[in-house]
């Protein structure tokens, strides 16, 4: 019998119960391989169940909403009985295979890891952000349009979500501020049109101040109410009176508590991986947004989780073979 401080073994430990870790799980049950999914969170697929609006790039899947398809994917595990833990925050400590993970009250040993984290919305990172977070400070304007309507708001991002969220806010909002640090917007056609285009602004972009060549420099605040930001507009500081702020600066990978492993990133700042979604790092796969910069979709997640299950167990059978 084995003592209660020694580690439980596995073939594989998948982190994170997104599209991608819930495919690599099933596909792990079917390849007979011994595995457990570890979650941060306390439910599973809640990146998918915050998308807003309607998801038309699934094939057979016309414009469903986020919550939806997360249901239909729930149901489609219910009955497959993978083994999966939420709430539990993963650190791993050994850098090579067999790999040691903590979680909170656990110890795990695994040949090999599949990294199914998914990305993080980006933050500014100044002093007194976490401070307003939820209170003056959004990262979404469609979940918390409600909130923000009537405020003076400003949009920090050039991207298609900065430029959708600020197109939104224009139907509720008397006054919007998009703050961006490039020249020009990287937005879609279809939004710098409805944003810069004189003729469409008169309807759709009239009440939006566009500052390019601009980053935020302070936040003006007391306690958790925002007052105005100050700005560094091509050199030259100005302040900038606002209510509300919405961040959207793009993603970056879930990689925290896999410090140890020094895992390689791209250029984007995404994990690099080979063909066969092993990292830099022998028997650490990845599978889905953390390692997918041409196409971070729903489509890609689940394909990748296939072929992350797939590659693990052909490093499983690897390690496992007589010498």
């Amino acid at each position: 019998m084995s003592q209660a401080n020694e580690p439980t073994r596995l073939d594989c430990i998948i982190l994170g119960a997104g599209p991608a870790g819930l495919s690599a799980g099933l596909w792990l049950s079917k390849l007979a391989l011994s595995f457990v999914i570890l979650e941060t969170r306390p439910d599973i697929l809640s990146a998918v169940r915050q998308i807003n609006l309607p998801i038309a790039d699934v094939l057979g899947l016309d414009r469903i909403k986020g919550r939806e398809l997360a249901t239909r994917f729930e149901a489609h595990i219910q009955d497959k009985t993978l083994p999966i833990l939420m709430g539990q925050r993963a650190i791993v400590q050994h850098g090579e295979s067999p790999f040691r993970v903590q979680t909170r009250d656990k110890v795990w040993q695994s040949t090999c890891l599949i990294v199914a984290t998914g990305l993080r919305r980006r933050r500014l990172g100044l002093p007194g952000e976490e401070e307003l977070l939820g209170h003056s400070l959004t990262l979404s304007a469609t979940t918390d349009r409600d909130w923000l309507a009537g405020k003076r708001v400003a949009v920090v991002g050039g991207g298609d979500g900065a430029a959708e969220n600020a197109l939104i806010l224009t139907e509720c909002c008397p006054e919007v501020s998009l703050i961006h640090r490039g020249k020009r917007l990287r937005a879609r056609e279809e939004f710098q049109h409805k944003l810069l285009d004189p003729k469409t602004r008169t309807t759709q972009g009239k009440n939006v101040e566009i500052f390019p060549e601009s980053t935020i420099q302070a936040f003006q605040q007391n306690g958790q109410k925002l007052l105005g930001l100050t700005v560094n507009q091509a050199g030259t500081i100005r302040n900038l009176a606002v209510d509300a702020l919405v961040v959207k600066i793009g993603f970056e990978p879930n990689l925290k508590g896999l410090e140890s492993l020094e895992l390689a990133g791209t250029e984007q700042g995404l994990l690099r991986v080979s063909r066969e979604l092993e990292s830099s790092v022998p028997g650490v796969f990845a599978a889905g947004d953390v390692s997918n910069p041409l196409a971070p979709s729903l489509s890609c997640a689940m394909g990748d989780g296939v072929m992350a299950a797939k590659s693990a167990e052909r490093f499983v059978k690897k390690q496992n073979r007589p010498t």
